[in-house]
């Protein structure tokens, strides 16, 4: 190679990782590599939040554009719960609402929603504090809601 000779930037790569969203029940995440994210085309009319729900609605060809779900509470069923990186445990779900990390409410006896704010801000804390299980307080409200 010559001086004049450069190399290609390298690409974005993804690595999984796990968090600890309850004691000893570890799911993956995936953090993003990449050095900056690229920007929007244009600028948007609502600022968009860091998170948020979208239904794939085809547009013909093949394609498809998201459509946000708005809704702050969302239904617990098998699609959300894998969409939520939970699928196979609604029980740590419960529990978390239980002992108070996430908000849930009971629409009927088989229908439960979860408050997606809640949600965000505990995978949030989970995420930025490695630590998070070790508080003697939150170990004691999540034993009480094993219970």
């Amino acid at each position: 190679m010559n001086a004049a000779t450069t190399l290609p930037a390298p690409a974005p790569t993804t690595t999984p990782t796990l968090i600890a969203l309850a004691p000893h029940v570890r799911v993956p995440r995936s953090v993003s590599t990449a050095a900056a994210a690229p920007k929007p085309p244009r600028a948007l009319a609502l600022p968009l939040p860091a998170y948020m729900f979208c239904e794939c609605v085809p547009t013909g060809g093949g394609e498809f554009r998201l459509r946000p779900i708005h809704d702050e509470w969302v239904t617990l069923g098998r699609s959300t719960l894998k969409a939520l990186g939970l699928e196979g445990h609604s029980r740590t779900l419960a529990r978390l609402a239980q002992a108070g990390f996430v908000q849930t409410r009971k629409l009927s006896p088989g229908v439960l929603q979860l408050h997606l704010p809640s949600w965000v801000a505990h995978c949030t804390a989970v995420e930025a504090d490695p630590w998070f299980w070790d508080d003697a307080d939150r170990r004691a409200r999540w034993r009480k809601a094993i219970e």
